[in-house]
Parts: C-alpha cells; structure tokens; sequence
C-alpha cells in the first residue's frame, strides 16, 4: 500500500512540476513580451534601439510558441495511466 501511494505521489510530482515550470514561464514571457511592446511604441523606426527590440519580441514570440509542442506528450502520459 505505501508502494502505491509512493508511485502516486512520484506520478503526481512529476505531472505537477512542469505545470508550474511552464506557468512560470509563461507569467515571465508575459513581462518581457509586453514591456518591448510598450517601449516599442515609444521608439521611431529609425532609432538604433527600434531593431533590437523587435529582435526580443520575435524571440519572446517564439519561446512561447515552443513549450506548446511538449504538452500533447504529457496529456497522452496522463490518459495512458488513467488519470
């Protein structure tokens, strides 16, 4: 019986801590991608900083976009251990 619960937990642990991983990145991307867009709107075209933010949104932008690929595995691991 303490085997099982052991496993439980173990099983638990190992659903919930990407979870909050991936929420904590997401709540930090979030701060990022909306402070470059305020200073974006703050900045010309032709100022030397312009180019550079636009390069931190792109790939603010595509870090987001990236974690999405591993979710579709850990919902298959879930329904495959009836959960």
């Amino acid at each position: 019986m303490q085997a099982e619960l052991d496993r439980s937990r173990a099983w638990t642990w190992s659903v919930n801590w990407p979870a909050g991983v991936a929420h904590d990145f997401n709540n930090i991307m979030s701060v990022i991608l909306t402070c470059t867009g305020f200073a974006l709107s703050g900045v010309t075209d032709d100022n030397p900083l312009h180019e550079d933010l636009v390069e931190i949104r792109r790939a603010g932008e595509r870090a987001v976009r990236s974690p999405a690929s591993c979710w579709p595995s850990a919902a298959s691991r879930s329904q495959s251990h009836g959960r």
